[in-house]
């Protein structure tokens, strides 16, 4: 998915993924779009592969959980979050950074 991002990236005639050759919107079916992949070498790829990937970009990008709720239509958050695979090392080191500001504004660890 991300070389097809990238490419599409260099490619600027138009904001949307899918569009017409004149870059305008269009409709497309499921059977449009896995050829689409197809063609792309993207063989296990769907559309709620590309909801699972973008609601997990914008997450590890800095948008938060109920921003991503209102881009993708859920009502609820647990959906959100089913969708926003979240990466552990960048979770951990998180965790770790916080701990680290704590234990300066307390003192601890200060000998």
């Amino acid at each position: 998915v991300a070389s097809v991002m990238e490419r599409r990236s260099q490619d600027r005639r138009s904001e949307y993924v899918f569009c017409s050759s004149s870059g305008k919107a269009r409709g497309y079916s499921s059977q449009a779009i896995r050829k689409a992949f197809n063609r792309a070498g993207l063989r296990d790829c769907t559309i709620h592969t590309l909801r699972h990937t973008h609601a997990s970009r914008l997450i590890q990008n800095g948008m938060n959980v109920y921003e991503v709720r209102t881009i993708l239509g859920h009502t609820d958050i647990r959906t959100t979050m089913r969708y926003a695979h979240l990466d552990d090392v960048a979770v951990s080191s998180k965790a770790r950074d916080v701990i680290d500001v704590f234990n300066q504004e307390s003192g601890y660890g200060d000998d």
